[in-house]
């Protein structure tokens, strides 16, 4: 299938343009005409790899499916539990299960004197802060949710949207800012309170053995962080070890071991561990995440 010379010429080398033209070998030319355009022709028209349907076909898949939970009906014949009590239930549900807020001042005063690295102190600051405002979303919206069911308030677009996903047990779009997901209502629930948890025990008993890297909202800061404070101790345990300073390369000792999604920092006696480049700390990561 070509386009007319005059329009093609305009996006395409004249070589594209022909008849003769194969877009791939799996796309050989044709003597017959199309009368419809693959998507595998389509990428290849644009200069982008056949797997590029892939994505559009996804969302094409998840736009249908929500369409059709959205065309469930609301209103249910004979006894039964209406959709508003049902979202009011876990409205109400969410409320109890959701913690308080971190208190900031609270958090520094607790963190702040201790002799944890001042890079990942700061990472701690920042989560708290990023998981407040998640926090005080879901409160604030599910608040509004309860009381536009009762008729006290005006349900908004946004509300709406809310309901529809709680209804099916969807995650709301005015939740997923914090950080990707792709679970269910229930799931990610749980999943966030294990979030929390992380960082709780990091500010009540000081910071962790073992972090859990995919329950930061923000992984790649707190690798930065680690990244920090390695070179602060190579450049600590190149004043205390005996014999030349450490280089930067790979062989000098590393802050912690990575392996899977958890990250397990020095021990407290690194300055009269020895090192070399054989010789590095293992950390024998559990099976199970350490917040269950």
């Amino acid at each position: 299938m070509s386009c007319p010379p005059p329009v093609s010429a305009l996006f395409f080398p004249p070589p594209a343009c022909s008849l003769d033209f194969a877009l791939s070998s799996d796309n050989p030319p044709s003597t017959h005409t199309h009368t419809h355009t693959s998507t595998t022709i389509l990428t290849f028209r644009f200069g982008q790899h056949p797997n590029a349907d892939i994505q559009s076909a996804i969302l094409d898949t998840g736009d249908l499916l929500s369409t059709v939970l959205s065309l469930q009906p609301r209103a249910l014949a004979g006894e039964g539990v209406r959709p508003e009590d049902r979202v009011a239930g876990v409205c109400l549900d969410l409320e109890k299960q959701l913690p308080e807020l971190y208190d900031l001042d609270v958090v520094h005063s607790a963190v702040g004197p201790r002799g944890d690295p001042e890079p990942l102190k700061v990472v701690l600051y920042q989560e708290c802060e990023r998981y407040n405002k998640l926090l005080a979303t879901m409160k604030r919206t599910l608040s509004a949710l309860r009381k536009g069911i009762a008729g006290t308030v005006v349900i908004t677009t946004e509300l709406e949207h809310l309901f529809d996903s709680l209804l099916v047990g969807r995650v709301p779009v005015a939740w997923s800012f914090a950080y990707p997901s792709l679970k269910p209502l229930g799931l990610w629930i749980r999943d966030l309170l294990d979030r929390l948890k992380q960082l709780t025990n990091w500010v009540d008993k000081g910071m962790p053995g073992c972090f859990w890297l995919s329950g930061f909202t923000y992984p790649t800061g707190f690798l930065t962080a680690m990244l920090q404070v390695r070179f602060f101790v190579a450049a600590l345990c190149s004043q205390t070890r005996p014999g030349p300073p450490l280089s930067n390369s790979l062989t000098t000792p590393p802050p912690c071991a990575l392996a899977n999604t958890f990250l397990a920092r020095l021990p407290s006696d690194f300055r009269q561990s020895q090192w070399s480049s054989h010789r590095q700390f293992r950390i024998r990561v559990p099976r199970h995440s350490p917040l269950t």
